[in-house]
């Protein structure tokens, strides 16, 4: 069986009945069928059933913030998810501080893509990112980690880079001062 699905109502099936060679969700067409509700149900059923599931690529969808704060949700209590993409979806910084959350426990996440035109820099949620390699740094050495948070920065595609290296000098003072100096 293909290791791709393409609808959730294909995903939902393979993920209940235990389907281990099922790696990646796909959506990548105009859909109202990836929408809060039932990527609350596929989230439901991926926590409920082990699985191999490894990237959950959603575009151009009706998803919510709510749906992404499940994906995160998800995200966070996986070890084997290695990348989640969910752009041009009307989503909001919300979805960021979900995602930032699951990654103060998460270490298998790699590629990280929340985006769409209207999210621009936000001091909160990069620090919030931040804080996250803080207290879950991610290896030294790993080359495949990628994160697009904010779309219409000039350095667009290299917020892992630039946040990790905040977390980095971040890291030589106490964690707790740390962390008070990213809410201030």
């Amino acid at each position: 069986m293909e290791e791709v699905s393409w609808t959730i109502p294909e995903a939902l099936e393979r993920v209940r009945a235990g389907d281990q060679t099922f790696t990646v969700f796909q959506q990548w067409v105009s859909s109202e069928e990836i929408n809060d509700e039932n990527v609350s149900e596929f989230v439901d059923a991926l926590i409920a059933h082990p699985n191999n599931l490894r990237f959950i690529h959603i575009k151009h969808s009706i998803i919510t913030d709510v749906g992404c704060s499940k994906i995160a949700e998800f995200v966070k209590q996986s070890n084997i998810i290695e990348g989640v993409c969910i752009s041009k979806s009307p989503i909001t910084t919300k979805t960021h501080f979900a995602f930032a959350d699951a990654l103060q426990v998460n270490k298998s996440l790699r590629v990280l893509k929340l985006y769409n035109e209207k999210i621009t820099y936000d001091t909160k949620a990069a620090n919030a990112f931040v804080a996250a390699l803080v207290m879950n740094p991610r290896p030294a050495f790993d080359l495949r980690t990628e994160w697009i948070l904010f779309f219409s920065r000039h350095d667009y595609g290299k917020d892992y880079e630039i946040l990790k290296t905040q977390a980095e000098k971040l890291s030589y003072f106490p964690l707790q001062q740390s962390l008070l100096q990213l809410i201030d």
